[in-house]
């Protein structure tokens, strides 16, 4: 749980402040992290009111997902190496 002088999203100043998470959403509408990661990915399961509470939540903090950090937890990068040789 984030430290609550730790500004996030649109309210954020200064070097302390940081990108609002999913705990963070989670956090202000009282639910579980895991409900709010399956209404962020538009995975059935979660209630419209949920759904809309999360949503409305979300874009108020000014969360987005990190692709950079989906990618890692997927163990994919969507990059290819290519070797060279020189003569």
């Amino acid at each position: 749980m984030r430290q609550p002088d730790t500004p996030i999203g649109r309210d954020k100043v200064g070097p302390a402040a940081r990108r609002p998470t999913m705990q963070d959403v989670a956090d202000r509408v009282g639910l579980s992290p895991p409900l709010v990661s399956i209404v962020l990915r538009g995975v059935p399961g979660a209630s419209d009111e949920s759904r809309e509470r999360v949503l409305r939540a979300a874009r108020e903090i000014g969360y987005y997902p990190d692709a950079s950090a989906r990618l890692l937890r997927q163990r994919r990068t969507r990059l290819l190496g290519v070797l060279f040789t020189m003569r």
